[in-house]
């Protein structure tokens, strides 16, 4: 998650919930490359490791909310499209169709973690597209791409 410029806050975050998080999981190789620790030794490793692994969630949180932030005039369009992709799925019966919408998804997802609107709007559209060619949109309206203009 940590590409981009590391003076933007949301990539900054993101780097250090990377780095947390190998800090983490390094602690954890280093007790299983140990295994005559002494009890209170492998709990303090574990202990150690679990908060890192903690400060890494919270950290991937704090990147998270600043990229929603910085996409707030497509959140009603990408929750629409999401639910009506999740809807889609759950309805499916053809797999090459269920394949379309979680491969829209993915693409939208990962325009969410780059944050560009433009992009946003595409990946709106297309998890739009396939879920109106999967044969399973409701008709309550949650397919719709409105606000993903400027793609």
């Amino acid at each position: 998650m940590a590409n981009g410029s590391v003076t933007d806050p949301g990539n900054i975050a993101a780097l250090l919930s990377d780095e947390f998080l190998d800090m983490s999981m390094a602690m954890d190789q280093l007790r299983a490359a140990n295994p005559n620790l002494s009890d209170a030794d492998a709990q303090k490793l574990d202990a150690t490791a679990q908060q890192l692994d903690e400060l890494s969630e919270q950290l991937n949180a704090a990147a998270v909310a600043q990229i929603l932030a910085s996409i707030q005039p497509q959140l009603n369009s990408i929750v629409q499209a999401t639910q009506a992709a999740k809807d889609a799925l759950k309805k499916a019966q053809d797999i090459q169709k269920a394949f379309n919408i979680a491969g829209a998804a993915v693409t939208l997802a990962g325009a969410i973690v780059e944050g560009n609107l433009g992009t946003i709007a595409g990946a709106v559209g297309g998890v739009v597209t396939a879920v109106r060619g999967s044969g399973t949109a409701s008709g309550g309206g949650a397919a719709t791409s409105g606000g993903t203009s400027g793609s």
